[in-house]
């Protein structure tokens, strides 16, 4: 489980190898396909969030290598003392070609949650030869959130409700409120730097007028009651990529922790029909 330097961040990586069974009991018995290639499949998550945050079934993934990442300040990719948080998609992207570098992956199948599809984006912008296909997941090429988070997310005695409205918009009301209470008490670990950060990082980007340029597969993966991203920023990304494909999930922001299984069938299902 390497934990790198890159560009004088830290930024930790997991590396999982397909097994030829299923893990699970009910499929015990059925040999599954394992990628010919070993072209790996990078996880990528979203704003204050964590490598963890991936359904297993992805994270370990029964036909694909993956590289399951903790972006720099996040999880344990914590910053050094005094060190300031990342506040730019660009740099997290380039904190990823280092990573790809060091790691001596030359091309991946790159999956990216929310801030995790913006760099995605970025990458296959301005560094095509490093990505073979892409899905974006509750993504945005230039989100723009609820007034209120942006109001309070600029004043540091507001912290507690920004994070509690935060929370709530990044789940369907079909969440358990014990699903939400745990989820609020994970925000509230996140180092406040990097919860500006990550915020001013989204807030900043975008790729609108430059999306017709991405060559590669692209599957989009919209939440359908997302509130925190609208669908509708999927659908704009999917217009405009030309080889983009969309698909809907009944879930919010975070269909990562709501629909963990369902999630994880459809990506492998394109990166299954892309391989």
């Amino acid at each position: 489980m390497p934990r790198l330097l890159c560009n004088d961040y830290k930024l930790f990586y997991s590396e999982w190898m397909p097994q030829s069974k299923a893990p699970s009991d009910e499929d015990a018995t059925r040999s599954f396909p394992i990628s010919d290639s070993t072209m790996p499949v990078l996880l990528l998550h979203g704003a204050l969030g964590v490598g963890l945050n991936w359904p297993e079934p992805l994270r370990k993934s029964h036909r694909y290598r993956t590289l399951t990442v903790d972006l720099p300040g996040h999880g344990r990719a914590k910053l050094e003392n005094d060190q300031p948080a990342m506040n730019v998609v660009a740099d997290y992207a380039r904190a990823i070609i280092e990573m790809l570098d060091q790691a001596e992956v030359q091309k991946a199948h790159l999956v990216g949650h929310s801030m995790g599809g913006m760099i995605g984006q970025y990458l296959a912008i301005h560094h095509p030869e490093r990505l073979h296909s892409m899905v974006l997941i509750c993504s945005s090429a230039h989100p723009q959130f609820d007034a209120r988070l942006v109001a309070d997310l600029l004043k540091p005695d507001k912290k507690d409700q920004a994070l509690d409205l935060m929370n709530d918009l990044n789940y369907s009301e079909a969440t358990s409120a014990e699903m939400r209470k745990r989820a609020r008490e994970i925000l509230g670990t996140v180092p406040w730097p990097v919860v500006v950060g990550d915020f001013e990082a989204c807030q900043s980007f975008d790729v609108r007028d430059s999306l017709e340029s991405i060559s590669i597969p692209t599957f989009v993966i919209a939440g359908a009651s997302d509130r925190l991203i609208s669908p509708s920023d999927s659908q704009f990304i999917a217009d405009s990529i030309p080889q983009a494909t969309l698909s809907s999930i009944e879930a919010g922001h975070m269909v990562v922790v709501e629909k963990p299984q369902e999630l994880s069938d459809m990506v492998h299902s394109f990166l299954d029909t892309d391989r």
